[in-house]
C-alpha cells in the first residue's frame, strides 16, 4: 500500500514539475516591424505543409502581440517568420536564446519583438523581460 502511495506522489510531483516548467516557457511575439508579418511554429520554408494547412500560418499586424503556445518539447521548438506571401525564415535560434535567458529571469514575462533590421537577410528580434 505504501508503494502505491509513493508512486502516486511521485507521479503528481513529476506532473506538477512538468506543468510548472511548461507554463514558465511561453514567449510573447510582438510585431514592431512596420507592416504585418506572418509566422508558423515550424522551421524553415515549409511551402508544401502550408499549402495543405493554411490555417497554421498566423498573421500578426503591426503593433500586435501574441503568446506562442505550441511548444511540446525541446525537440519541437520551431519558429519561422515572413512578410505576407514572402519566404519563411527560420528564427528558431531566438527560442533557444529565450530559454537560456529565461533561467535568469524566472517569473518575468519575456517578449520577442520583431523590428526592422539593417540587413534584409536577418530579422532584428531583441528579447526583453519585465516583471
Amino acid at each position: 500500500m505504501k508503494k502505491i502511495h509513493y508512486m502516486i506522489s511521485i507521479t503528481f510531483i513529476t506532473i506538477g514539475f512538468i506543468s510548472a516548467t511548461k507554463a514558465m516557457y511561453r514567449p510573447v511575439l510582438k510585431n514592431q516591424y512596420g507592416e504585418p508579418i506572418e509566422y508558423i511554429e515550424l522551421a524553415g520554408d515549409m511551402s508544401e505543409y502550408i499549402k495543405e494547412r493554411p490555417n497554421h500560418v498566423f498573421r500578426l499586424e503591426n503593433g500586435e502581440e501574441r503568446t506562442i503556445t505550441n511548444f511540446i518539447t525541446d525537440k519541437h521548438d520551431f519558429l519561422s517568420i515572413r512578410k505576407p506571401n514572402g519566404q519563411f525564415y527560420d528564427v528558431s535560434y531566438k527560442l533557444l536564446q529565450f530559454k537560456k535567458e529565461q533561467q535568469q529571469h524566472a517569473g518575468e514575462k519575456g517578449t520577442m519583438t520583431i523590428k526592422p533590421g539593417y540587413n534584409p537577410l536577418y530579422w532584428n528580434i531583441p528579447i526583453t523581460w519585465q516583471k
